[in-house]
């Protein structure tokens, strides 16, 4: 039997060993060092973090690709399993015997559609974790530009990272509200200071609007970055463990 070919990406399988490190560097920079950059580079600080931050952006998109591919990959066999069985079951009570074509023919026929990262049920998946986590760096780099005054492409980020969210999660669920709320914290903020000032009350009680919605569906506190960022610890455990059983 040919051996399944393997995901490349589970071949680094310690993609998020150093996430933690990168992000406490990434609050270095912004918090200690920008402060002491020399006067002809006011943004040296915010440039490397903003590299910083683009590199945790590919680490979860790496992720989440790989992780998709998975679910398909499962999914395929296992419907593949399913369809062999289900024509040797029926072939056992025919006469003849059944064709290595008939068997192939019922194993290619794959119509059913994979259920979607983005169902409202989502909550506590790895692919939703780091899905979310996505957008909250996306959030932050928007930020980025526009503390280094590059305040449209800051906007596009905001943007992008929030509608990526609406169309994906339920924003007043507890994995999704306090990213939500950022990022139209973020948009709110930037179109008070462009003196956008009706712009500006509509997107930030749209913020509380979400955090009241929050509030009555919920006791406990929304998951901040920090308990998303919890996961990857699992992550790791388990990429390493796939990798390993894939090169036994």
């Amino acid at each position: 039997m040919a051996e399944e070919e393997s995901i490349p990406y589970l071949d680094n399988s310690l993609y998020f060993s150093n996430l933690k490190e990168i992000l406490d560097k990434i609050a270095q920079l912004n918090d200690v060092e920008s402060a002491n950059d020399p006067e002809d580079q006011p943004y040296k600080s915010k440039y490397a973090a903003r590299e910083l931050l683009e590199t945790v952006r590919k680490q979860c998109d790496n992720f989440i690709e790989s992780s998709s591919q998975q679910q398909q990959q499962q999914a395929q066999q296992t419907e593949n399993q399913t369809n062999v069985s289900t024509t040797l079951s029926n072939a056992a009570s025919d006469d003849d015997p059944v064709s290595p074509e008939s068997i192939q023919l019922s194993c290619g026929d794959s119509s059913e559609e994979q259920t979607s990262l983005g169902s409202p049920d989502i909550t506590l998946t790895d692919s939703a974790r780091v899905e979310i986590f996505l957008y909250y760096i996306e959030g932050r780099l928007g930020l980025n530009y526009i503390e280094c005054e590059e305040t449209s492409s800051g906007e596009e980020h905001l943007q992008r990272a929030l509608k990526c969210l609406l169309t994906k999660f339920d924003p007043s669920s507890p994995i999704a509200a306090y990213v939500h709320m950022y990022l139209l914290n973020q948009l709110g903020i930037l179109q008070a200071t462009r003196r956008q000032n009706e712009k500006a009350a509509k997107v930030l009680h749209q913020a509380e609007a979400t955090y009241e919605a929050y509030k009555s569906k919920h006791s406990e506190a929304p998951y901040f970055p920090s308990d998303l960022l919890t996961v990857f610890k699992g992550i790791i455990i388990k990429m390493l463990v796939v990798s390993a059983h894939g090169h036994s």
